[in-house]
């Protein structure tokens, strides 16, 4: 009876045929104006970022870069959250912020487009 592989060997492998997924998210922040994420959007979950404050939906999408998630804020879930369909593309981009009471607060604008994919015809 042969040796089995190793955990290292069996990634490699797969690895090197192109068989691993990638499930690793990373966090992509919109710090200045014109920061954008293009995507295929996967899935949302409600998260608690302060105890004071109401949950806000975490979006997942896959990008070029891998997949990203990102926190929009309360008003961009309520104005178009329940929009987002899972597998289509989107482009999502930091527009500012808009001050509100006086300018004791503010909130983010954003831009975002669905971007609607064509199914290649699969050749026979």
């Amino acid at each position: 009876m042969g040796k089995e592989k190793t955990y290292a060997q069996m990634f490699q492998e797969a690895n090197d045929a192109h068989q691993t997924e990638e499930l690793t998210v990373s966090f992509k922040t919109f710090a200045a104006e014109g920061d954008m994420l293009i995507g295929r959007f996967l899935y949302s979950e409600k998260v608690q970022v302060k105890e004071d404050m109401e949950p806000v939906n975490r979006y997942v999408f896959d990008t070029d870069e891998g997949m990203q998630s990102a926190l929009l804020g309360g008003a961009a879930d309520r104005q178009f959250g329940d929009k987002f369909q899972t597998d289509e593309v989107y482009m999502i981009q930091f527009r500012g912020k808009i001050p509100l009471d006086g300018g004791a607060r503010q909130v983010n604008r954003w831009e975002v487009i669905h971007v609607p994919t064509v199914k290649q015809p699969k050749e026979d």
